[in-house]
């Protein structure tokens, strides 16, 4: 139909979802993008978040670590680093590396403070998809 979208999420493990839907919306690393049918082609980049998705009064949701993406002819394909569905998710996991995460933030600095605010980051999207 021409005025649907095709979401294609890919990890490099496995597929993770396709879906027509009628609008996407994205963590680019610069903000929230949002994709509507015939959207001009694009490549950027994928920050930690949530990719969600629309389909009449449907919706899903989905959390990424990052990544990729690119819009061309009406398909949205996203290649991330991981990507959880709501039922792939243990929220009491992602409850404890989130707790833990805040709790060492002020001991660290440099690369261990920027993994520890990506853990931050990843755990708040796996409890939002998963909540």
């Amino acid at each position: 139909m021409a005025n649907d979208l095709t979401l294609v999420i890919v990890t490099p493990e496995s597929s993770v979802l396709e879906e027509t839907c009628d609008s996407v919306s994205l963590p680019a690393t610069l903000g929230y993008v949002t994709i509507l049918p015939r959207h001009t082609p694009m490549v950027s980049t994928l920050a930690v978040g949530i990719v969600a998705y629309q389909q009449g009064t449907q919706s899903g949701a989905l959390a990424l670590s990052g990544g990729f993406f690119e819009v061309s002819d009406d398909t949205v394909t996203v290649l991330a680093d991981t990507a959880e569905l709501p039922t792939d998710i243990d929220i009491e996991t992602a409850r404890q590396a989130l707790q833990e995460a805040k709790a060492s933030m002020g001991q660290l600095s440099g690369p261990e403070l920027s993994q520890a605010r990506r853990t931050v980051e990843l755990s708040e999207a796996r409890i939002a998809v998963a909540g």
